[in-house]
C-alpha cells in the first residue's frame, strides 16, 4: 500500500507536490462575498480566512486582490499567530504575494515569492499605473500588457494570464491578430485555463507556444452557500511539484509543464500526489571505511522519486552503489556476471578489508546501514565489519529499534542494480544476467520453492517405487521356498507321520495335564503340613492368674477350654493331609485302568516306533513337521502379500507418473511465464524487443547442461552429448507452445533410451561404450540417479533485437550485430520497461548518443519515477536536468575522504550552477529545459 504524506511533513530532501490556489480574494475586493450576506462576509476576520483554506487542505494560497494587496501584510501577520496557537483545523501554509490586475479588457494575475510583503504590489501598481479604486475590478492599469509583464519579470514575480477561457480572459476578449501582441511577451509561463480539456486560439497554436495551465478557485466566498456557480477555498486548485514553495520553484514547474503541474480539473481519477512506492530506499549511512565515513558518517537520503548523484570523477559517486548492493544482499559473484566478469571483479577488489598494495576500503569497524520503506513501515539494515553479516530491525512508531521477525534481506527488500559494466556483460558473456532479471520481475521465488516441493514429491515416490520393486522381487526365492517346503512336508503327509506325531504332541499334554493336578494336591498337602507346625497357642505367663481366686480361675478355665478346640483343630489337619495323600494315591490308580491310560500308552509306542523308522530314513527330528508347517504358513502370507504389492506397484508407478508430469507442467508454466513478461513489458517498446526460446537453441549451452545433469564431469563423452543434443534441437517448431511441446516429447524419449541403457538394454548404437558404462555404473551406485535425470529440463534462453532504424520502420536486428551504445540502449530499455522496485543506476549513459540519451534515458526515468524510486549516478546533465530528478546529490573529494557536500532540488540556484560547473553538458541541459532561465544557472 502507497504512502500519502503532506509537503510539510515530507521526510525526504528534495521536491515534492504542493497543493496550490494561485487565484484567491479577501475583503479587501470589493466583489467579495457579493450577495445578500456580503457586508458580513466582507467583515470576516483575517484568521478566519486563512482557516478556510486551511480546512480545505490547502498548502500554499496566492492572495491575488482586484488591483490591491491591502490585506497581505494583515495575513502574514495572522499567518504568525495561527502558528503559534495551532487552533483547531490549522495546517501550515505559504502565502504568496499577489494581484490581479485589470489591464485593457483582461485581468492578469502577479505573483511574488513569499518573502515578499504588501509593498512589492504597491509598487507594481505603481509600474501599471493603476489610479483607479483599490479592490474594484472595473478599474483599469493605464500600462500596456507587454510593459507591466516584462516590469514583474524584471522585479522576479511571474505574470499570468487569469480565467483566459473565461469572462476578462484572454482568448475570450481578443482573437486573432489581437491576440499576437500578448503571445510574443517572453516571460509569461503560464496561464490560468478553467476548462478541463481546453480548446486553443489558432494563433497561439501557430505561435507554438506551450504555457502551462494552472488553475485556481478564484473564490470570492467561504464555502459554497454563495450559489452553485460560486467559488470558495478547495473548489478548485492546482498541484504543483517544488523543493519549496518559491517563486522560483513555482517558475521552473510552470517552464516544466506537466512534469512538474496537474490541475485538479484534469480528466481522470482524483489522488494526491505526494504517494509514495511501496518499496523504497529511504537512506544509506557509510561510516569508517577508507573511501567514505572515516571520522563522520556520511548519510544519502534520498527522494521517493528521481535522484541523481553527480560530482566530479573520484568523488565516490559510484562507492554509494556499491555499499548499497552490500546491504541489500545483492552480492554474490551471480549477481554480477559470474566470478570471471568485470563487474564482478571490480566489486570484490572494492567490498574487502583495506590492505597495502591490496585494494579493498573496509576496517574492521566500518559499517553500513541502510533504511528501507515496505508498504509503510521502516526497515533498518546493519552489516559491519567485513559486511558479512546483516541484522533487520523494524523502526518503531517513536524512532525506537525492534528485531525484525524475518532476518532476510534478499528477498524481501527488492532492489534492481545495474551499471553500465554489468550492461556490457549482459551482452558479451551469455543470456542467463538475462534470464535471471525476467525470473526476478516474474517472482521465481514462489515458483521455486512450490517446484522443489514438487521436486521431493517426486523423489519420495520414486523411493517408494523402488522399494516395492525389490520387495516383489523377492517373489521368485520365495516360491522356490514355498516348493522346498512342501516336498519336506510330503514325507510327513505320505505316511501316518502326521497322525502320530499329532496324538503323540496331543497325549503329552493330556498327560502334562493330568500329572500336574496330581502336583497340585501334593502342594496342597504340604500346606496342611505347615500349618499343622504352626498351630498352637502361646503359653499365659506364671504369675499372671491366680488359681486361688474364683473370678482368676473363671478365666483360666475358658483359657484351657480354648487350647483344647486348637488341638482338636491341629488333629484334624493332620486327618486332611492323610486324606490328600490317599486321594492322590487312588486317582493314580483310577487312571492307570481307564481306557485314556491305554490310548495315552499306544500313542507313545507309536511315537518311539515312528523315531526309530525317521531316523532310519535319514530325518533326524520328528518335530520339524511343525515348524515346516509354520513356514510354508509365513511363506504363503508373503506371497500373499506380493500379490497385494503389485497393485500398490502399479498405483504408485502411475502416482509416480503424475507426479513427473506435474513436475513437467510446472516447468512449462515457467517458460509461460517468462514469454508473457517479456510481450507485455515490451509490447510497445522502439528500441528493443526479446523472444523467449523454450529449453534453449544454443547447442553448446545445452551440452553444458547434459553434462551436468548426467554427472558426466570434465570434457568427455563429447559425441555422446553432441548427439543427444542434435536429437533435442534439430528442426524445432516455431512457436512458444508448439516448441515445448515437441521438444518435451523429444526429451522424454531420450531419457527413456538412457535408462534402457543404464539397464543394461535398449538399442547401444548410437552412444559409445563409455557412455553405456558410465551409466550403468551411475544407476547401479546412486539408485536415484536416473529419478534425478526424469526430472530435469534444460534452460530457456532469450534472444535479443534492437532496432536499428533512427527514424521511420522499425529495422530490428540481433544485438549481437550492435555497437557498444546500441546493445546498452537495448538493455536498458528492457530494465526501464518494468517493475516497482527501487532501481539504482550507475552511469547508464556511457556509451550512448547525446540523442539516445535523452530519448531513452531521460524519458525512460520520467515514466519510471511515476511507480518506482530512481538513483541514477550521471554524469550527463541531461539525465538530472530534462528528467527532471526530485534530489540532486552532490559528491566532492576532500581531505582524503569523499564528502557528500549537499542534496537540492533543482530549483536551487546554488545546485544549478554545480549542475552547470560539473557535468557534461549542463548548460546546455538547463536551455533545453529552460531555455529562458537559462541566466538563472549561471
Amino acid at each position: 500500500m502507497s504512502t500519502v504524506i503532506t509537503p510539510t511533513q515530507w521526510p525526504y530532501p528534495g521536491a515534492r507536490w504542493w497543493k496550490c490556489d494561485l487565484h484567491n480574494h479577501t475583503p479587501a475586493s470589493l466583489d467579495y462575498g457579493k450577495g445578500v450576506n456580503q457586508a458580513a462576509l466582507r467583515a470576516r476576520s483575517h484568521k478566519e480566512w486563512l482557516l478556510d483554506y486551511m480546512r480545505a487542505g490547502l498548502d500554499c494560497v496566492a492572495i491575488t486582490d482586484h488591483n490591491t494587496g491591502a490585506w497581505i501584510d494583515p495575513l502574514k501577520r495572522a499567518l504568525a499567530e495561527l502558528d503559534h496557537e495551532k487552533p483547531e483545523g490549522y495546517r501550515p501554509v505559504t502565502l504568496l504575494p499577489g494581484v490581479e490586475l485589470s489591464i485593457e479588457r483582461l485581468h492578469a494575475l502577479v505573483l511574488f515569492g513569499p518573502e515578499h510583503g504588501g509593498k512589492v504590489i504597491d509598487e507594481v501598481l505603481g509600474f501599471a499605473r493603476f489610479d483607479g479604486t483599490p479592490g474594484n475590478c472595473d478599474d483599469v492599469c493605464k500600462a500596456s500588457l507587454t510593459d507591466i509583464a516584462n516590469e514583474v519579470a524584471r522585479k522576479g514575480g511571474l505574470f499570468i494570464p487569469a480565467h483566459v477561457d473565461g469572462p476578462r480572459g484572454l482568448f475570450t476578449e481578443y482573437t486573432g491578430n489581437a491576440l499576437n501582441p500578448a503571445l510574443r511577451i517572453d516571460s509569461i509561463v503560464g496561464m490560468e485555463f478553467l476548462a478541463s480539456v481546453p480548446t486553443l486560439p489558432e494563433a497561439y497554436k501557430q505561435a507554438k507556444l506551450n504555457w502551462t495551465m494552472v488553475v485556481g478557485s478564484d473564490a470570492h466566498h467561504p464555502d459554497d452557500q454563495g450559489g452553485p456557480a460560486s467559488n470558495y477555498p478547495g473548489s478548485r486548485w492546482t498541484w504543483i511539484k517544488m523543493g519549496q514553495p518559491t517563486i522560483d520553484g513555482l517558475r521552473l514547474a510552470l517552464l516544466d509543464g506537466p512534469l512538474s503541474v496537474c490541475r485538479s480539473v484534469e480528466p481522470g481519477p482524483a489522488h494526491h500526489f505526494n504517494t509514495t512506492p511501496e518499496q523504497l530506499i529511504e537512506e544509506l549511512e557509510i561510516n569508517g571505511t577508507k573511501v567514505m565515513g572515516n571520522g563522520h558518517p556520511v548519510q544519502l537520503k534520498l527522494s521517493p522519486w528521481l535522484n541523481a548523484i553527480i560530482g566530479d570523477r573520484g568523488t565516490g559517486k559510484s562507492s554509494f552503489v556499491h555499499f548499497a548492493r552490500q546491504a541489500l544482499g545483492r552480492n554474490t559473484a551471480q549477481d554480477l556476471g559470474g566470478e570471471d566478469s568485470q563487474p564482478w571483479k571490480t566489486f570484490n577488489s572494492f567490498m574487502r578489508q583495506s590492505a597495502p598494495r591490496k585494494g579493498g576500503v573496509l576496517k574492521p569497524d566500518s559499517s553500513v546501514k541502510l533504511r528501507y520503506a515496505l508498504n509503510g513501515t521502516s526497515f533498518l539494515i546493519t552489516t559491519k565489519g567485513a559486511l558479512k553479516d546483516h541484522v533487520v530491525e523494524e523502526v518503531q512508531a517513536d524512532g525506537s529499534l525492534a528485531p525484525a521477525n524475518s532476518q532476510d534481506v534478499r528477498d524481501r527488500f527488492k532492489v534492481t542494480i545495474v551499471s553500465q559494466d554489468q550492461l556490457t556483460d549482459l551482452i558479451q558473456n551469455g543470456r542467463e544476467g538475462l534470464l535471471r532479471l525476467v525470473d526476478e520481475a516474474i517472482g521465481k521465488a514462489r515458483w521455486t520453492a512450490e517446484h522443489g516441493q514438487q521436486f521431493t514429491a517426486f523423489m519420495t515416490a520414486s523411493a517408494q517405487l523402488r522399494e516395492l520393486a525389490i520387495q516383489l522381487g523377492q517373489a521368485d526365492r520365495l516360491k522356490a521356498q514355498q516348493e522346498d517346503i512342501g516336498r519336506k512336508l510330503a514325507q510327513f503327509d505320505g505316511s501316518d507321520h502326521a497322525n502320530v506325531l499329532k496324538n503323540f504332541q496331543r497325549q503329552s499334554r493330556q498327560t502334562r495335564e493330568v500329572r500336574s493336578l496330581a502336583g497340585e494336591v501334593e502342594a496342597l498337602r504340604g500346606e496342611l503340613r505347615e500349618l499343622q507346625e504352626h498351630m498352637r497357642l502361646s503359653d499365659v505367663a506364671e504369675g499372671i492368674f491366680d488359681p486361688a481366686n474364683a473370678e482368676e480361675q473363671s478365666a483360666l478355665n475358658a483359657i484351657r477350654t480354648l487350647r483344647q478346640i486348637v488341638h482338636s483343630t491341629k488333629q484334624r489337619l493332620g486327618e486332611m493331609e492323610q486324606l490328600l495323600g490317599r486321594a492322590n494315591q487312588e486317582f493314580e490308580a483310577m487312571l492307570a485302568n481307564t481306557g485314556w491310560k491305554v490310548v495315552a500308552e499306544r500313542a507313545r509306542k507309536a511315537h518311539e516306533e515312528l523315531i526309530a523308522r525317521l531316523r532310519a530314513t535319514g530325518v533326524t527330528d520328528p518335530e520339524q513337521y511343525g515348524q515346516l508347517v509354520q513356514q510354508r504358513h509365513v511363506v504363503d502370507e508373503q506371497l500373499k502379500r506380493l500379490q497385494e504389492l503389485r497393485a500398490t506397484l502399479s498405483r504408485s508407478a502411475a502416482h509416480r507418473k503424475g507426479l513427473l508430469q506435474q513436475l513437467m507442467d510446472q516447468r512449462m508454466e515457467l517458460t509461460r511465464d517468462r514469454n508473457t513478461f517479456l510481450n507485455t513489458v515490451l509490447k510497445d517498446n522502439n528500441f528493443v524487443r526479446m523472444k523467449l526460446l523454450a529449453f534453449g537453441e544454443d547447442k553448446e549451452r545445452l551440452i553444458d547442461q547434459l553434462r551436468a545433469a548426467l554427472d558426466l564431469g570434465g570434457d568427455g563423452f563429447a559425441d555422446d552429448l553432441k548427439v543427444m543434443a542434435d536429437r533435442l534441437y534439430k528442426d524445432l517448431p516455431e512457436g512458444v507452445d508448439a516448441r515445448q511441446v515437441e521438444f518435451n516429447q523429444r526429451l522424454a524419449q531420450l531419457k527413456q533410451d538412457l535408462t534402457e541403457l543404464a539397464h543394461g538394454g535398449g538399442d547401444a548404437t548410437p552412444w559409445t561404450g563409455w557412455l553405456t558404462n558410465r551409466l550403468k555404473k551411475a544407476a547401479s551406485d546412486r539408485p536415484e540417479y536416473l529419478d534425478r535425470l526424469d526430472a530435469w529440463f534444460p534452460e530457456d534462453s532469450i534472444t535479443v533485437e534492437y532496432n536499428a532504424s533512427q527514424a521511420g520502420a522499425a529495422e530490428w536486428r540481433d544485438v549481437n550485430e550492435a555497437s557498444a551504445g546500441q546493445r546498452s540502449a537495448a538493455l536498458l530499455a528492457f530494465l526501464l520497461s518494468y517493475g516497482n522496485e527501487p532501481i539504482i543506476l550507475d552511469q547508464p549513459e556511457d556509451d550512448l548518443d547525446n540523442q539516445v540519451v535523452f530519448d531513452l534515458v531521460v524519458q525512460g526515468v520520467r515514466l519510471n519515477k511515476q511507480r518506482r524510486q530512481i538513483v541514477v549516478i550521471t554524469h550527463d546533465a541531461n539525465v538530472v536536468v530534462n528528467g527532471d530528478a526530485e534530489a540532486v546529490h552532490v559528491m566532492e573529494y576532500r581531505s582524503g575522504q569523499c564528502w557528500l557536500k549537499h542534496t537540492e532540488s533543482l530549483q536551487n540556484t546554488n545546485l544549478r550552477d554545480e549542475v552547470c560547473r560539473i557535468m557534461e553538458g549542463g548548460r546546455n541541459a538547463f536551455k533545453r529545459r529552460y531555455q529562458r532561465l537559462i541566466e538563472s544557472a549561471a
